[in-house]
């Protein structure tokens, strides 16, 4: 059969798409059944006994190379009335595991907090700190060599390793105090015990 607009290639791609589509639907040894077919999502029943059919669809709903086979509504079946081709964002916007953060009085998608100024780290570090209760500001806006503690000395407080490395009570360099930190220490005591003071003691 021959589809308007569409390569070979492309005829193998979305006959490779639907094979996979039935299969996590319908065969309960797939090991993604347990995300689709145990959850009650099935593909239609014209779609799953004609391949050509879903490739006829395909053809005809604007399918290119480039984007993935998506549900507009995430508990629904795979069906005509249901689906549509879009870019890796966004279907990653619309899956079931779609992870919402409110931040700064603004609640958005992973993705769209990817592309915000203030977010300093990559939406992949932020999923992980939010899975494992980081507050959103601080899972979107700490950089990797920041820490999650409190970072109070001599009664204050500071947001930053950087901002109390600058300060003048500071007896040692940001690369000291940070790995001091990372290593444990109270951060009154690793801002002010100097690398010579330190030496010492080790040594005696």
């Amino acid at each position: 059969m021959i589809y308007q607009h569409l390569t070979s290639r492309d005829v193998a791609l979305l006959y490779a798409v639907w094979h996979s589509m039935v299969s996590r639907c319908h065969n309960d040894i797939n090991k993604s059944y347990g995300d689709y077919g145990a959850r009650g999502v099935t593909v239609c029943e014209m779609w799953r006994v004609d391949s050509d059919s879903f490739v006829k669809w395909a053809a005809e709903s604007g399918y290119k190379n480039g984007l993935t086979l998506d549900r507009v509504d995430n508990d629904g079946m795979y069906s005509p009335n249901n689906c549509r081709w879009a870019t890796r964002r966004e279907q990653i916007d619309n899956r079931r595991c779609t992870v919402k953060l409110t931040a700064w009085g603004e609640t958005k998608s992973l993705s769209e907090w990817g592309a915000d100024d203030r977010c300093r780290v990559s939406t992949g570090t932020v999923w992980y700190r939010n899975s494992v209760g980081w507050p959103a500001e601080k899972a979107l806006s700490l950089m990797p060599h920041q820490t999650l503690r409190t970072l109070e000395a001599f009664g204050e407080i500071r947001s930053t390793i950087a901002e109390w490395s600058r300060d003048s009570r500071c007896a040692v360099n940001y690369y000291t105090l940070k790995h001091r930190l990372t290593m444990g220490w109270e951060l009154e005591q690793a801002l002010t015990q100097s690398s010579s003071d330190y030496h010492s003691q080790t040594n005696s």
